[in-house]
């Protein structure tokens, strides 16, 4: 999605029959370094969620 103070994209790309390519791209516009830094720990839940329940159901094998 895309507003006023930027936008985020997130391609799955699937590679083979086993795998999928993931590619997620952030683009900010901000007043101050403290407005980036809340952004950059909002970006760090996202990754971190994302992580948790995609590990947690098992999609992915090690």
């Amino acid at each position: 999605w895309i507003t006023d103070e930027g936008g985020y994209s997130l391609t799955l790309t699937e590679v083979d029959e086993s795998s999928v390519e993931v590619v997620f791209d952030s683009l900010g516009c901000f007043e101050s370094e403290e407005q980036a830094r809340g952004h950059f720990i909002m970006f760090g839940h996202i990754v971190t969620r994302w992580d948790q329940l995609v590990t947690s159901s098992n999609l992915l094998t090690f």
